[in-house]
């Protein structure tokens, strides 16, 4: 019934709701075909009211990433398989005419003596290896620099290790072409980007991580490049009275370096810890962050479990500093195998200077309903 951190943390390409929910619709001489779905809708209500903005601190019915998908997979030896996967996403909450969303398709193949490889869109590495730990929450309270789509969702490959005592290595390079880029710069400085200098090169952005597991316990070195590069889209600018297309870029060009760790203390009750760090780029003026997290999950019942998460994050961009304190906690009950209301509480910036009573000034709420099939 309940959420398998550990579980989740060594999944690998497949996913872990996936594996867990699937229902198989056709198995038969080796091929087998799995269809899989998520339908989570919840009502969230309170957060930050800004002065003279919008309205935003209201009731709100919201889809929390509702998708279906399908995972095939063919035994082509005793050793060898292929397998593929495709997952769409769509909002849940309303009548929607707006096409599904496509969230991951890859394939790959399989070996238990070689490991694993695949290619096309999928979470990255760095998330599948040690992120995911803390990815928790059904709403808010998840704090991470390098998320399930930095540096990847398409134009990717990855590769995973067979275990070797306890150990498993993953590689993941993402694929930047330059094909359409036209890269302008301010040369008269006026602050207008005003001249083209050329396009740019395809280029290729690295992560890589080492896992291990013993037991009880998990724990991974994670690293992202984030490495600065076109990311195949543009922009029209109107610089020095021209109109112009402006090639838009993503990453930072500053290592982004994790570490997570979790330990089954009782079959109810795990605990995890995170680090995660990444220098900020004076030249880009990107922000660079520190994040230490930490959380935990406790089933109280066979059915029923509460959890919770903090978060110290220290960013800085120039000479400014900037300290927020993030936590969030939460429950849920579980009706049957595959379906579980939920209740959570997130605060985005607690101060340690609050009193007791006013922690509720800014919190989110979000009470909803899951159901995986």
């Amino acid at each position: 019934m309940k959420k398998t951190l550990l579980a989740t943390a060594i999944a690998g390409a497949l996913g872990a709701s996936a594996a867990q929910a699937a229902t198989t619709v056709y198995d038969q001489d080796g091929t087998k075909l799995d269809v899989y779905g998520r339908l989570a809708l919840a009502v969230t209500t309170g957060g930050e009211q800004v002065e003279g903005a919008a309205k935003s601190d209201g009731s709100e019915f919201v889809d929390l990433g509702s998708r279906f998908g399908f995972i095939a997979e063919e035994q082509v030896s005793q050793d060898f398989s292929v397998f593929g996967r495709m997952e769409f996403r769509a909002p849940m909450d309303e009548q929607s005419f707006q096409e599904f969303n496509v969230r991951n398709t890859y394939a790959g193949v399989r070996s238990e003596t070689y490991g694993q490889v695949w290619a096309g869109n999928f979470d990255s590495i760095y998330y599948q290896a040690g992120s995911v730990l803390f990815d928790v929450p059904e709403n808010l309270g998840w704090e991470s620099i390098g998320s399930v789509s930095n540096q990847s969702h398409g134009d990717s490959i990855a590769y995973k290790s067979p275990e070797f005592a306890g150990f498993t290595t993953w590689l993941q390079a993402k694929h930047h072409s330059g094909n359409g880029s036209d890269q302008m710069v301010d040369t008269d400085g006026d602050g207008m980007e005003d001249t083209s200098v050329g396009r740019e090169s395809s280029t290729l952005s690295a992560q890589a991580a080492v896992s291990y597991e013993q037991g009880p316990f998990y724990g991974a070195l994670v690293w992202d490049q984030d490495k600065r590069a076109f990311d195949g889209t543009s922009e029209e600018r109107v610089t020095s009275g021209n109109q112009r297309t402006v090639a838009e870029y993503e990453g930072t060009d500053e290592d982004i370096i994790g570490a997570f760790a979790s330990y089954q203390v009782l079959p109810a009750l795990s605990l995890r810890a995170g680090y995660e760090t990444q220098d900020q780029n004076e030249e880009l003026g990107t922000i660079g962050q520190d994040i230490a997290s930490v959380g935990f999950s406790f089933d109280y019942m066979d059915n029923a479990g509460i959890y919770g998460q903090y978060s110290h994050i220290d960013m800085e961009q120039g000479d400014e500093d900037e300290t927020m304190n993030r936590w969030m906690l939460g429950t849920n009950y579980f009706f049957s195998d595959q379906m579980y209301g939920f209740a959570e509480v997130y605060d985005g910036d607690f101060d340690t200077d609050e009193q007791i009573n006013e922690i509720d000034d800014e919190l989110i709420t979000t009470v909803g309903v899951r159901y995986d099939f």
